[in-house]
């Protein structure tokens, strides 16, 4: 029998009406239900997502005008609360069960779900409420236990998270959950073993809404630099109280720009936070840290960590969706066959970044990887599919349409449509966070840009996208790194050198790949990989507006025999 808090192994898909083997038909209704929203998913076997809707009806809304000792009303608010999102999916599919994660189950929520003690090895059972469409299974927090003096902890919602985590990397030893209250979880033996919560979101916020310090902050673009000697402070500080009144002496003294102290403060609290905590959560230089979410924070989270020398991951997306499910099938609610569980893990790879930027690309899993780039700039929307299909056919592992092509993003829409998960596409010469939107908007999965914007850079990062930002100096590649970026362009290729990239490999962190761009083709595109290069991306060598399908297929074929 598996434990609650365990990733469940395979099983076969099936209901009441014997096995469903048809992952369009919807197994599971799963919610994610906090303090402040309420998310739902309609999920088919597999946990694929069939479906999804959100509503800001958390606890707060939900039990607005309430008195706390009112059980009944609460009741029926929930109730009224779960109908008002779901009651479509109920009515058509009646019977789904269903389960739900976060304050729900808390001692406001609709029930209190309680707390597991960790290591959470009992398989215990989910919190069963009542409700007229069928029974809504609550997931219990976890806690540690308080010993000898020392406070214990409390987690409620993050342990799905984890989970979701686990799936994903299986072999994940420490994960960290960045935000308000940032989420530290040790992982043994594929249990969640304990768990540290930290607060610098909060007294980040509290600070700049409430403090002195926050008197003393300008309006200003997100500063790299700025968080880069924060977290150098923090990270062997004084003292985290004088730190934080050091930031106003700072400014006072002319030493730190007013718009520069709201990323400053950031590096102190997270540089702080590492030096007490990373060494009982990786000791080990070679522990990999899971740093989960697809915001600047966890990108944040993961510069920290490096300057650390701690290697770190960030794994996108909604976790929680796969953890929601793996706790379903864990408390016997639904059941997952080894075929759907391979078709789920398969879909999983996509929502991991990987370290290389280009390893593992889906689609391309029949061939080895070639970290080029094509660059078509001047393209059309009515050409973009054909030359994008002999591209990728010829072995381009991205294609990039700079935003001075006419109609960009049509040919961007276009190409995902017609090329799937074959390579990522995306748009180049990306200058303002309003692009990266757009961008995102229109399917793409990777933003180039010509030079180191860090708000081009944060925006990407934010929306769940690669960031390519061009960089011709070290200080502009450190900002960039320290903003978020791991895929760095080289740009133009020939002022750095190879000379010069090599000089860069040996002082940034690890898992930073460089791509140069300009100038690069078939004659000189074996030098910069033998040298080191992750990929390149190319222009005009490739593409040239007008070109036919056909001549660019020859031009690809070229380029990737020269590797």
């Amino acid at each position: 029998m598996h434990g609650l808090f365990c990733v469940p192994g395979p099983a076969t898909v099936c209901d009441g009406g014997g096995v469903r083997t048809d992952s369009t038909a919807p197994a599971l209704v799963a919610l994610d239900w906090g303090t402040t929203s309420q998310r739902a998913w309609l999920l088919g076997a597999g946990g694929r997502v069939l479906d999804a809707r959100s509503a800001d009806s958390g606890l707060l809304r939900v039990t607005h005008g309430l008195d706390p000792a009112d059980a009944a009303g609460r009741t029926r608010a929930y109730a009224t609360a779960y109908d008002e999102l779901c009651g479509g999916w109920l009515a058509a599919h009646p019977g789904l069960p269903a389960i739900a994660c976060g304050m729900v189950g808390s001692a406001q929520g609709w029930a209190d779900a309680g707390y597991r003690s960790v290591p959470a090895t009992d398989p215990g059972d989910l919190v069963p409420v009542d409700h007229p469409a069928g029974l809504v299974h609550l997931v219990p927090g976890l806690r540690v236990p308080a010993a000898d003096r020392v406070p214990g902890d409390v987690l409620r919602g993050e342990e799905t998270q984890v989970l979701g985590v686990l799936a994903e990397v299986p072999d994940a030893r420490t994960v960290v959950l960045p935000g308000t209250h940032t989420k530290w979880v040790r992982i043994e033996n594929g249990l969640i073993s304990t768990f540290t919560t930290t607060v610098a979101g909060e007294l980040h916020a509290l600070e700049m809404e409430h403090g002195i310090v926050g008197r003393t902050a300008g309006a200003g673009e997100p500063d790299a630099m700025a968080f880069a000697r924060g977290l150098a402070t923090g990270g062997t500080s004084r003292g985290l109280q004088v730190e934080l009144f050091g930031t106003r002496a700072l400014v006072l003294e002319g030493l730190l720009a007013p718009a520069a102290v709201p990323d400053y403060l950031s590096g102190v609290l997270i540089g702080d936070e590492l030096r007490h905590v990373l060494p009982r959560y990786a000791p080990a230089t070679h522990d990999e840290v899971v740093v989960c979410g697809g915001s600047t924070l966890a990108e944040r989270y993961r510069t920290a960590l490096a300057t650390r020398g701690v290697r770190a991951r960030i794994v996108r997306g909604d976790v929680v969706v796969r953890g929601l499910w793996a706790l379903a099938v864990a408390g016997g609610l639904v059941q997952e066959s080894a075929g759907a569980q391979e078709r789920q893990q398969s879909h999983l790879q996509d929502r991991i970044r990987p370290e290389g930027g280009f390893a593992d690309q889906p689609g391309t899993a029949d061939r080895a990887p070639t970290g080029l780039i094509a660059i078509l700039r001047g393209i059309t929307p009515d050409e973009a599919v054909a030359v994008g299909r002999v591209l990728v056919e010829e072995g381009i592992d991205a294609i990039e349409v700079p935003l001075n092509s006419p109609d960009p993003f049509t040919s961007i829409s276009r190409l995902v449509a017609a090329l799937g998960d074959a390579v990522p596409v995306g748009a180049g010469t990306v200058l303002t966070p309003v692009d990266v939107e757009r961008t995102r908007d229109a399917g793409g999965r990777i933003v180039v840009s010509p030079n180191a914007d860090v708000a081009v850079i944060a925006a990407t990062v934010a929306a769940g996208l690669r960031s390519y930002p061009g960089v011709a100096t070290p200080s502009e590649a450190f900002a960039a790194v320290a903003a978020g970026a791991r895929s760095l362009k080289l740009f133009p290729a020939p002022a750095v050198g190879i000379a010069g990239m090599r000089a860069w490999q040996a002082v940034l962190p690890a898992d930073v790949e460089l791509l140069p761009v300009g100038g690069v083709d078939a004659t000189n595109l074996g030098d910069w990989l033998a040298a080191g290069a992750a990929g390149a991306g190319l222009g005009t060598a490739i593409y040239r507006p007008g070109d036919s399908a056909e001549t660019v297929r020859g031009k690809a074929r070229a380029i990737v025999a020269a590797r």
